[in-house]
């Protein structure tokens, strides 16, 4: 099995892993059912030859300046052979429009969700102000911050601190 990753799945700053079955019980126990997996980590440091490195490079962008082999020359051939068949074409394009719609959408998400933190946030500290200058003890205001707000009272105390 054949996995390409952007992120590294062991956190060793490996390019490539191989990993084989051992058994738990037994760590030193090798389980030789053939089995293999390949785990490549594009942010990867360590290992891996100079061709492994330029087809993973190739892989996250496939332009013609990562062209640098004959391997990757022949793989390139196809994937712009690919790139332009109507049907793929139109996979592909979907596909980028998905991406830019998630983008956006997550980004709309974030701005909304940070709108509403800034809001509640605004709205506690409202709170702690204006009870205070009406003398309201800091112990109340606690209490207001709590049943209010749903805080705990560690987080209802920092609030008061702060302000």
């Amino acid at each position: 099995m054949l996995t390409i990753t952007e992120y590294d799945p062991f956190g060793k700053d490996q390019i490539i892993y191989t990993v084989s079955n051992s058994c738990r019980e037994e760590p030193g126990l090798k389980y030789d059912d053939g089995l293999v997996f390949y785990y490549f980590n594009t942010q990867g440091k360590k290992g891996g030859t100079p061709e492994i490195r330029a087809m993973l490079k190739y892989m996250m962008e496939s332009t013609e300046q990562n062209v640098v082999n004959e391997d990757i020359k022949k793989l390139h051939r196809c994937v712009e052979r690919v790139k332009v068949t109507p049907e793929v074409r139109e996979e592909f394009m979907r596909f980028e429009d998905i991406i830019a719609w998630e983008k956006e959408k997550s980004h709309e998400e974030g701005i909304e969700e940070g709108r509403k933190e800034g809001i509640e946030e605004g709205r506690k500290r409202m709170l702690i102000e204006i009870s205070r200058e009406s003398g309201v003890p800091d112990e109340d205001i606690l209490k207001q911050l709590i049943g209010k707000f749903g805080l705990t009272e560690k987080e209802a105390r920092r609030y008061l601190l702060e302000c």
